[in-house]
Order: C-alpha cells, then structure tokens, then sequence
C-alpha cells in the first residue's frame, strides 16, 4: 500500500490534456490516497521511470501565477517527500533568425544569462520617466534537475531524437482517441508563421480567412521530429496575443517561449519547466497543436527522469535538490528574537570559558550558565551571540522557562527556517498546521542533518518548575527531551539551577571589579557623570 511519503516527483500541468498527456506518459498509475480536508487537489499518481510521480492540474478554467502556487503548496503539504519539481505543458514560441522554433518543439528552462530560465516579465513598475522597469527574480531549477539535464543534453549529442521518439510513440499507441482529439502530430502543412506585424482577420478559430501571403518562408525541415530549445521562459498572468509585442519582449530578454504558471512556482517548489510549443504567442492561435505539444513536452519529462537517480521517499527534511549544502542551513539572524542587551560589561573570564568550550577539540560542546537570577545569566549569553554571529550558519533563541513556551519556540524556528529554504515541505506542513508538539522531533532532525554543524541554540531561563522529566520528576535534566539527538553544533543554556548535568558547567557570580559595577549603575541611571564625578567605596 503506497503512502503519501512514497511520492517524490510534484508534476504540475494547468490545463486537463496536459494531465491526460502526463498520463500517458507514466509507465503505471496508482489508486488514489486518501488526501487532507483542506486540500481540494485532484491528482494522479503513478510511476515513471522508477519515480513515484504525483500529478496536479489546475482548477478547470482557471489560469496564472497565483493558482499555480496554491496548486503546488497544497501538493507539497500532502505529499511532504517531494524533492523534484516540474511545470509540464504547452506555451507560445518565439520564432527568430537565431532560433528556429516550430509548433511541436520542446522549450526546456534553463538559467542564461541574468535569468534563472524563467523571468515574470509583467512584474515590476511604471517610472517617472513612463517607462516599465521589471522588478524582482526567480529561482534557478534545483541542481539536480540540472545536472540530469545536462546528461540529457550530452545523451541527445549522441543518440539523437531517439528515447524522445520512443516515448511518444508509445504513448499514443495506447491511446484510444482519433481525430482531431488524437495526441497525434498535425501535418506539417498546418505549421503557419504570420508576420508579427500581421492580426488575424476575424473571430474564426482557424486561419482560413487569414492572407496567406504574409505567412514567412521557412526553410523545411528534413524530419518532422521535436527539437529541443534550452533558454529563458517567460512568464506572466495574461495570455501572450501580440506578435509584435512578443518579439520587442524577446529581443529585450533572449525569450524562446510565453508560458502563465511557471512564475507562481519558481520560488516557492522550486521546478524546471517543460513546455511544448502549441501556438507562436500571436493572434493567430488555434487548438490543433495543443495536444501533440503537450504529449512531446511530456515526453521529454520523461526523457529527463530516467536521467535523475531514484531516491525513496520517507517524508524526511531535505532540499528540493536532494543535497546538502552550507547555503541550504544559513537561516537569517534576527535580533527581534532576542531580549535586548542592557548594561553589559566586563565577564571577560565567563566569556573566555564560553569560547574555551566551543573549541573544536571540546569534548561536550553544551555550555551551562547558572546562577542567581538577576545576576547576568542572559546578558552573558546574548553579549555571545552578537560577538560570534560570522561563526554561526543559523542561531535561535528558545524561551526554556517551561514547557509551552520552549515547543512554541521550535514552532517559531521552524517559521524561520522555512522563510529561507521553503523546500522544506515537511516543516511547512508543521508551521502552516501551527503543530508545535511536532515541530520539536522535526527541528532536533534537521539540527542533526549532514552538514547541518554551525548553528547555535540559547536554552534561556531553564527551571526545574517547567520542564521535568515525566519518567522522573526529580531529575534536573527534563531538558534533554528538548535537545538535539545529535550535537553537532553548539547549545547555551542560562539556568538558576547548578549541577544540571548537561555540559560544561561556568558560574556566574557578582561582579568583583568596582570599576564595571560602577559602569553599569552609570548606564542604567543615564548618569555618564557617575563615571567621572566622586565616589566612596563604602565597606562593612
């Protein structure tokens, strides 16, 4: 019986004859699972070259960026061991003397230039000058999607058309349908280019009517085969109907291919897009090529999967692209997190301690702060942070005062952590389900990550009171639960409560020096001229 965690491909079409082509394509299809309430995706499963491949479409008639990304966060929620993505469909081509792109050819997205392979060209501002200046960037496909891309590159070097071919030919021997309905290629002489500057005539849905004449010569092709355009996709939330406009588009921004969805995911499930040419992105659209491109952009998903090793899924924390990284732990340092430092000074011996006990060689890297409260435990702690933040991939301060307040804390780390690296869909089912019980074994697994060895986490304010030990309510250390399995990088905690026998112990006591207890009455009376006036020591 197959689980939600099994599926490790996200495949998502807008249109229904792209699912019906995905399907076509799948080597096998699986029973439907069960699916959360508050997901209302209809999806196919199956397999396809050795992937178990969950499949997604659009709601019928509806289109654009934005439905693209709900699409895909609902998927990843449901099925939280996708680590592949791909937006699989039919788009607009952009025909020029450089590339010579015609109906039924593939355009694969791939980063050229200062585009990542995907660019929302409608995104941005009006200036004052009144000219459209674009804003914002996309993602670059996951790195494993490119690497199995370059083999499939070197593949074609050497083989050709072949395993594209294969592929689709198998497909539409299964299929049943004839006609116009077939997924089978057009003829080749329903391929027509207008030029740009040329408008279809009328509402027909064909070009009968159209002048013939202002169809380009094209040189013939010897093989009525798909070729294979790697470049800039472009995406946006209105349909491309404009040759004219396409073309100054294209000139501006080395586009091959107008799509609607691909912006809407690029950030967000990270993806390659695949997209079979159905129209040339002008007035003169008509359906007949839809469903053959679909098949062919189909096709190459395929073509492409049987080059990307096939990983179990066990709806564990990983990247979209399957590695690890030092960029895929940086999580960004935000102060509001911390209180605020008030009246630090001296503890240069605490400090020394601290760092003595972080060292590489260290036996236990768990440092514990005790003392009275009140006398600079978290002062201590936070003069730390901010003085070694370039040691650190990723810090957290975590309330340790009782139980809740600790598990909301993980919450709130797993908030911060999925900011930066959104793949990580089963910390977002977690943040999005507002799970605190589950965000604690979810966080202390990616803490223990491969890689995952830089970061710092302050336990502030632990006491016996609030955290316990249910097995045995006398032990100090109720805290353990809290911690991570593996320690791999470095873990404070502030405690009134000595002999918590968790790490190297270093007390705090009262300052000795009369110079820094002066220093810090002076800041926190806002009286400089303490420091300078005359004072009495006063004994007993």
């Amino acid at each position: 019986m197959m689980s939600p965690d099994d599926y490790t491909v996200g495949w998502i079409c807008a249109l229904p004859l792209e699912m019906a082509a995905a399907r076509l394509v799948l080597d096998a299809t699986h029973p439907p699972l069960h699916q959360p309430r508050r997901d209302q995706n209809s999806y196919l499963l199956g397999e396809l070259a050795g992937h178990n491949v969950v499949v997604a479409c659009l709601p019928a008639g509806i289109y654009g960026t934005a439905f693209a990304a709900v699409v895909a966060a609902k998927m990843r929620l449901t099925f939280p061991a996708i680590r592949i993505g791909l937006m699989v469909g039919i788009g607009g081509g952009v025909p020029s003397l450089i590339t010579d792109i015609r109906l039924g050819d593939v355009v694969v997205s791939q980063p050229q230039g200062q585009f990542s392979g995907a660019v929302q060209y409608d995104a941005g501002k009006t200036i004052a000058s009144g000219n459209f200046e674009r804003t914002g960037t996309l993602n670059m496909p996951p790195a494993e999607l490119l690497t199995a891309l370059a083999k499939v590159q070197a593949n074609r070097m050497i083989e050709g058309n072949t395993r594209l071919q294969l592929h689709i030919s198998k497909a539409v021997a299964t299929e049943t349908q004839t006609g116009p309905n077939s997924f089978r290629r057009p003829a080749e002489g329903h391929d027509h280019l207008y030029d740009a500057s040329y408008t279809h005539e009328d509402s027909a849905s064909d070009c009968t009517n159209c002048d013939h004449m202002r169809v380009l010569d094209r040189r013939p092709r010897t093989s009525e085969e798909p070729h294979i355009h790697y470049g800039t996709i472009a995406s946006g939330n209105q349909v491309m109907k404009n040759g004219q406009v396409r073309d100054q588009l294209a000139s501006q921004l080395g586009i091959l291919c107008f799509e609607m969805e691909a912006a809407g995911l690029m950030n967000h499930f990270p993806s390659l897009v695949v997209r079979g040419i159905c129209d040339y992105a002008d007035s003169h659209k008509n359906k007949e090529w839809q469903r053959y491109a679909a098949l062919a952009a189909a096709a190459f998903a395929k073509e492409l999967l049987c080059e990307v090793p096939v990983q179990v899924g066990s709806g564990g924390i990983t990247g979209t692209n399957g590695s690890f990284s030092d960029d895929e732990f940086e999580v960004r340092f935000r102060s509001i997190d911390m209180p605020p430092v008030r009246h630090f000074v001296g503890r240069e011996a605490e400090m020394a301690k601290i760092k003595r006990a972080f060292q590489p060689d260290s036996a236990n890297q768990t440092v514990v702060l005790h003392g009275i409260s009140g006398i600079g435990k978290t002062q201590i702690a936070l003069a730390y942070v901010l003085q070694n933040l370039d040691a650190y991939s990723a810090i957290f301060w975590l309330d340790a005062s009782d139980e809740d307040r600790l598990a909301c804390s993980f919450l709130e780390m797993a908030d911060r952590i999925i900011k930066d690296h959104d793949s990580l869909s089963a910390l977002q089912k977690i943040v999005y389900s507002h799970n605190a019980t589950a965000a604690i074994p979810a966080i202390k697994e990616w803490l223990s990550l491969p890689g995952n060895d830089r970061w710092l986490l302050v336990y502030d304010c632990y006491e016996v009171d609030g955290i316990v030990d249910a097995d045995d309510p006398s032990e100090l250390c109720g805290l353990r639960k809290f911690l991570p399995d593996i320690r791999q990088g470095h873990i404070l905690i502030t405690t009134t409560i000595p002999g918590v026998n968790l790490g190297t112990e270093v007390a705090v006591g009262k300052l000795h020096n009369t110079e820094q207890s002066l220093d810090i009455l002076s800041q926190a009376s806002e009286r400089p001229d303490l420091r300078r006036g005359k004072w009495r020591k006063v004994r007993k």
